[in-house]
């Protein structure tokens, strides 16, 4: 399974996450998925070195497919389409909700690449193992950073491990958590995915 880390990401140099609550509203947490997704600027940056103006709601295209949406853009006259999918809980007694992960890909080659988004509280020496269906677990992927919307995991998929995707029901996130040193495995729904990678591959030409 060719699944390997992308480069670019500042390294974070701590070794643990703070046990914090990633608790959001609903109405904040597709503007929380972080700046260091593709689609950052379509909300307020949360890295301001990097901010660009977000553009207007009518330059964003949005198409569900399943349990994957599609989201294109118009930045500079140049339409960016990704794939993104995102799992939330309810918070007993409250509106709130907990982000549980946000995950984005876009077209890149024959691959995809794009960014995971975990909660706070996991152990972040330990990475992310993915596992694609019934296959064995991939290497696992390292932690960037960490900012105000959660843990960001740089993805990147070649080929061959791209056609799994659009084959395997699901795609596993095997984590850490601080707490209890406990391996928790969060599981991706493909159920879409397929369409939804094309539907962006097509938007985007």
């Amino acid at each position: 399974m060719a699944i390997f880390p992308s480069h670019g990401w500042p390294r974070f140099t701590g070794n643990r996450a703070a046990p914090t609550s990633a608790v959001l509203s609903f109405a904040t947490r597709f503007r929380a998925l972080s700046a260091a997704m593709l689609f950052a600027w379509l909300s307020a940056p949360l890295l301001p070195a990097h901010a660009a103006t977000p553009p207007a709601a009518d330059d964003v295209q949005r198409e569900t497919f399943e349990d994957w949406q599609t989201v294109c853009a118009v930045r500079d006259g140049k339409r960016l389409c990704a794939v993104i999918q995102e799992r939330a809980a309810s918070q007993a007694g409250s509106d709130l909700t907990q982000r549980i992960f946000a995950i984005e890909l876009k077209p890149e080659g024959d691959g995809a690449a794009g960014t995971l988004i975990l909660p706070f509280g996991l152990d972040l020496t330990q990475g992310v193992t993915l596992v694609l269906g019934e296959g064995q677990a991939g290497p696992a992927q390292p932690f960037r950073t960490c900012l105000p919307s959660g843990c960001i995991v740089s993805l990147q998929f070649g080929p061959e491990a791209l056609v799994r995707l659009r084959t395997a029901g699901t795609l596993e996130l095997r984590v850490t958590a601080l707490a209890d040193d406990a391996q928790k495995t969060l599981p991706v729904s493909l159920k879409g995915f397929g369409a939804a990678f094309d539907r962006a591959r097509e938007l985007a030409r």
